[in-house]
């Protein structure tokens, strides 16, 4: 009496989350006849025979890929299943946060899903299909979370990317620059458009009010 089963079949790549087309390949021990199901119902023995790589098209939708594997000699092995989704790739936000004097150019990327946009908002919140579309760098002169998130008509949005920016007015120039003069001096300051600038005739700081 046979009682042994045969192992049950492998999946490359492993189940998860990817974001372009998947060619899945099953492997079983050797002399073994594999059979497969491609819409989450179990295997039977009338179902197709595993002989080439399983295309898996992007989708929005979950496949999951069920099979089992017969040896000659053998019980049919367990019913093995792996799930796959298709989403798009995180962006990456650059650069990735930080604090800054004045203002910042950032960048949003998405390079490993081809046809893929990406949205944006600055208050942290995650983005949806109506946040800002993305169109190319953009600069920041208040402080502000940058959350990025791509989306591609064919699968999932990806998640969100974020990054925090905290920004500093720039410093003042003045002029003519520091020395020693032998006259009384006209000293001019100059800031970035819409700042005030305090100023102080000794050594303390400029009170802040």
């Amino acid at each position: 009496t046979v009682t042994s089963s045969t192992p049950a079949p492998t999946f490359a790549p492993a189940a998860g989350t990817y974001d372009a087309t998947l060619n899945v390949a099953l492997s079983a021990v050797p002399g073994a006849v594999i059979r497969y199901t491609t819409n989450g119902v179990d295997p039977t023995g009338s179902s197709p025979v595993y002989s080439s790589p399983i295309p898996i098209a992007m989708s929005t939708a979950t496949t999951t890929i069920k099979a089992f594997a017969t040896a000659p000699g053998y019980l049919a092995s367990p019913i093995a299943a792996a799930s796959y989704t298709f989403a798009a790739a995180t962006p990456t936000v650059s650069p990735n946060g930080g604090t800054f004097q004045g203002s910042v150019l950032v960048t949003l990327a998405t390079t490993t899903t081809p046809g893929a946009t990406i949205r944006y908002t600055l208050d942290g919140s995650p983005p949806t299909g109506s946040s800002t579309l993305y169109s190319g760098p953009f600069t920041l002169a208040v402080s502000a979370t940058v959350t990025a998130r791509a989306f591609h008509a064919a699968i999932n949005p990806s998640n969100p990317a974020a990054a925090a920016f905290v920004l500093f007015t720039a410093t003042p120039g003045i002029e003519p620059t520091a020395g020693t003069y032998v006259s009384s001096v006209s000293v001019s300051m100059t800031a970035a458009a819409g700042a005030a600038i305090r100023a102080a005739l000794d050594d303390a700081d400029a009170a802040v009010v």
